[in-house]
């Protein structure tokens, strides 16, 4: 018996030496891994600002050029507040024309943004004398169309401090809309077809208000209503996916440390405090 209690005696002596080392180990990994130290993803070779663009010449087809192999970005754009890009929408489409928006986001809260959505990109006439073009999450979270009182709001909610990838299409003529949030979409209707006139644009704010805080990247606008194979495959490709159909593409803002657009179409941008962080890695994974 003696053997045995000295044997108990030496062990509790050993957790009681070495527990308290054990627990701080554990507190550091934890805390390490809420850096994301030990995310992988950080460690991907990643793009370099306007390694991928699409080149346009006269009565060729377009073609991708640089290194454009789906990777990972170096930045990303933060935006919040009075942070905004503006951007020229020269060629956008109109009326009740095609289109499709796409974009990755993450967002740290739900608010309204002043005025009950959060825009992750759009445009048009900010005063609705003209219907606007626009995606993002509403104040609740969900996965918009916003059309300038003309709107659609998704069952789709997005998720805090994750990356997600949103789209929205719509059919000429239509009074349908379709949104997608990763591999999901739902159809659901506008009170009239769409009469969008050219305006402003601008990239995480409508015009001047509706802001998103949050991040932004890979930012998309075609003048066609892509199929939803087209809107999984973008999805597939990732934060870093190129372009699927370069002959409808109007505008790509990969947001990748500038606000270019890339699409061979050149439409300028300008940034209004938005700043590109190398930092955006948590939250995200590969689809």
């Amino acid at each position: 018996m003696g053997y045995r209690h000295k044997k108990a005696q030496a062990a509790m002596q050993y957790l009681m030496t070495y527990g308290w080392a054990l627990i701080v180990i554990t507190v550091v990994l934890i805390a390490l891994y809420g850096f994301g130290v030990f995310n992988f993803g950080s460690l991907t070779p990643k793009a370099p600002p306007g390694g991928c663009q699409v080149y346009k010449q006269t009565g060729l087809p377009s073609s991708l050029g640089g290194t454009c192999n789906n990777e990972l970005p170096q930045f990303a754009g933060v935006f919040g507040g009075s942070q905004y890009i503006t951007v020229n929408t020269a060629g956008f489409p109109t009326g009740s024309s095609p289109r499709t928006l796409t974009a990755w986001i993450n967002i740290p809260s739900y608010s309204n943004g002043g005025c009950g959505q959060e825009m992750a990109t759009g445009y048009g006439s900010g005063t609705c004398s003209g219907e606007y073009t626009g995606l993002g999450p509403d104040g609740s979270g969900y996965i918009s169309f916003a059309g300038c009182g003309d709107d659609y709001h998704s069952s789709l909610m997005a998720s805090l401090n994750t990356w997600v990838f949103i789209a929205s299409t719509y059919t000429s003529g239509s009074t349908q809309v379709t949104i997608y949030m990763n591999s999901q979409s739902v159809t659901g209707s506008l009170a009239s077809a769409l009469s969008t006139n050219l305006g402003g644009g601008a990239i995480g704010a409508w015009g001047t208000g509706c802001q998103l805080t949050g991040k932004i990247a890979d930012v998309q606008l075609y003048n066609a209503s892509l199929p939803p194979a087209d809107i999984q495959n973008l999805y597939m490709e990732g934060i870093g996916g190129v372009p699927i159909d370069l002959n409808y593409l109007v505008g790509w803002w990969p947001l990748n440390g500038n606000a270019n657009d890339y699409s061979g179409n050149n439409h300028t941008s300008t940034v209004q405090g938005v700043t590109f962080t190398p930092n955006w890695i948590n939250g995200y994974s590969s689809p």
